[in-house]
């Protein structure tokens, strides 16, 4: 199989927070158009090296062996190294590719997009594509986890006499009650 591979993503907080589409230029390792990914073209009849047998005598000494075809990998079969990929069976190709970035998504998280990675050796499947997020920040909002906090000033007399505040969110805004007292 091919190698995985990791992309790291700055996200707008409020892409995080509500979820959206990001459009990325995937740099990867695909399959050979030519050759299918296999490495190798296959022409019609046997190979020329082996004489269709897949492998070849060696001797050593006053000993003989049989070992794999180097030209035909131990196939028979006439094939010879693909032009276009130098025998790699993958060439390096920039992707376009859309990654929904689901609603609530939290900083360093990982997405995992199956098949997106690497081209697998000779036809081997492909690795996976692992899109770190990274969330920016907020001018008014801070989060934390699950949390989102925004600090409102109060005034000395609002939280002595207790007021009804209008607070900021991240759907609009709220009326917050401040009980008489409050610190």
């Amino acid at each position: 199989p091919g190698s995985d591979l990791e992309y790291q993503v700055n996200v707008p907080f409020w892409t995080a927070i509500r979820g959206g589409v990001m459009q990325l230029n995937i740099t990867r390792r695909d399959a050979c158009n030519n050759c299918r990914g296999h490495g190798y073209i296959e022409a019609p009849g046997k190979c020329p090296q082996c004489n269709g047998k897949g492998t070849i005598e060696q001797t050593g000494g006053r000993m003989k062996f049989n070992v794999q075809c180097p030209r035909c990998h131990g196939t028979g079969k006439n094939i010879s190294t693909c032009p276009v990929c130098h025998g790699e069976g993958s060439v390096e190709r920039v992707q376009p590719l859309e990654v929904r970035i689901k609603g609530g998504t939290r900083d360093g998280q990982r997405i995992r997009i199956a098949g997106k990675g690497n081209a697998g050796l000779r036809g081997g499947p492909a690795g996976d594509l692992y899109v770190i997020i990274r969330v920016g920040d907020h001018p008014i909002f801070r989060r934390e986890g699950d949390d989102i906090y925004v600090v409102v000033p109060v005034s000395a007399t609002e939280a002595a006499l207790g007021a009804k505040i209008e607070v900021p969110t991240i759907d609009g805004r709220a009326l917050l009650k401040i009980p008489p007292g409050t610190q």
